[in-house]
Order: C-alpha cells, then structure tokens, then sequence
C-alpha cells in the first residue's frame, strides 16, 4: 500500500519513506548540524573548503529532505570539528 501510494506521490523507486516522528527528528537534526555551521561563519560553499564532499548534500541535510547514513553524519560531525554525541544530544 505505501509503494502505491508513493508512486502516486512522484517518489523514486527505492526512496525509504520515513514516519513523520523520524522526519521530526531528521529535520531537529538538521536544525543543528545549521547552527554549528553559523556559528563558525561558513557559507554552505565553505563545507567543502573544510572537508566535506559536496555543499548541495549538506543543504538538503540541514532542511531535513535527506536520511543520512551513519558515516555521513560521522564526516559532518569531523567536518565541524565536534563530537558525534554533540549532533545527537536530545534527538
């Protein structure tokens, strides 16, 4: 029934479709991956300067559009210079 409705939707074959609680979270995840990225000043551009493979990924992490791999969130987390519990304090 959820691939029905997800084809009707326009959504790509193979897309994991998340409950809205996981979005939530994706989206409060996102949030801050953000603020960690303003705080130092960076442009969404400087990502890449500081480590991290491509700025359009990271956009659609921080408005919470993309469910990221474990190894994605352990290069942000060493991109931005922070520990991983950091990221994931109160998600």
């Amino acid at each position: 029934m959820a691939i029905k409705k997800a084809k009707k939707r326009g959504i790509a074959k193979g897309t994991v479709l998340v409950s809205p609680e996981e979005r939530r979270k994706l989206v409060k995840l996102g949030k801050r991956i953000k603020e960690h990225r303003v705080e130092r000043g960076w442009t969404l551009h400087q990502t890449e300067d500081n480590g991290f493979s491509n700025w359009t990924h990271w956009q659609y992490i921080e408005s919470g559009k993309k469910n990221i791999t474990f190894t994605t969130l352990v290069r942000i987390a060493k991109t931005l210079k922070i520990p991983l519990s950091e990221l994931l304090k109160d998600i």
